[in-house]
């Protein structure tokens, strides 16, 4: 694990980005266009994420690239995004985000690594979940947060040393507002070694549900987060974006 000082520094940590998926939901919407460049204000996600990304303080970009990869690699070579190092690898095939991993790890060079879905954001300051991460002296750690239903999520448990104790399927009912994963980890080279040994596709339920209960510290809170998954997702995310970042509209 990387370390200076009293935290992780952004600068010093490689963003992994899976976007390797179909986008089945949205396919009526966008057609051949794949998810990471769904328009929204007529900007492309993609654009959103990468400024996100780059204004919380990192520097290098792994993208793990699958359904409509060619349209993504043609934007990239208009270089949008010259402030940041990008890496585009392209899966054979449909992979999930376990094998999004598995496919690009040898390019991922930090320890840990921030890994996330390429169809999600959060309002949060991310520094301050490596700050989380690097005091709780665990292999792995998952950004979390509140919402008054979860059913659509994987929902997550944490006892009361803020550990992950278990991970519940989409669609299990539970009363009250749940606690879910926002699909942004920080996941140590140990964890990533394990995940490129293995064969398993989906992370939260084929990787982590398989590990000992405690292995992840949660960073949890009530912060407004946007997945793009669904038509009507990627409407609300204008208001998502016009409430929190503004500035990138």
């Amino acid at each position: 694990m990387i370390r200076s000082g009293t935290t992780l520094h952004p600068a010093e940590i490689d963003v992994v980005i899976l976007a390797g998926g179909l986008g089945t939901r949205l396919e009526p919407s966008l057609k051949d266009l794949p998810k990471i460049l769904a328009p929204i204000q007529r900007r492309p996600f993609l654009d959103y994420l990468m400024a996100w990304i780059s204004q919380n303080g990192f520097t290098r970009v792994v993208l793990s690239l699958g359904h409509g990869a060619d349209r993504v690699l043609q934007y990239l070579d208009s270089d949008p995004y010259p402030e940041l190092d990008i890496v585009a690898k392209v899966e054979p095939s449909q992979m999930g985000t376990a094998g999004g991993i598995r496919f690009v790890r040898n390019e991922i060079r930090s320890d840990p690594a921030l890994v996330m879905n390429g169809d999600s954001m959060v309002a949060v300051e991310l520094e301050a979940f490596l700050f989380q991460h690097y005091h709780s002296n665990s292999i792995g750690s998952i950004l979390c947060t509140q919402v008054p239903d979860g059913s659509r999520f994987g929902q997550i448990e944490v006892d009361e040393t803020g550990r992950i104790s278990r991970f519940s399927e989409k669609g299990s009912k539970i009363s009250g507002d749940q606690l879910i994963s926002t699909g942004i980890y920080l996941l140590s080279r140990e964890l990533l070694d394990l995940i490129a040994e293995g064969t398993q596709r989906s992370l939260e339920c084929d990787v982590f549900a398989a590990l000992p209960s405690g292995t992840f510290s949660a960073m949890k809170g009530a912060f407004e987060f946007i997945d793009i998954g669904t038509p009507d997702s990627l409407i609300e995310a204008v208001d998502f974006f016009d409430l929190h970042y503004p500035h990138l509209l």
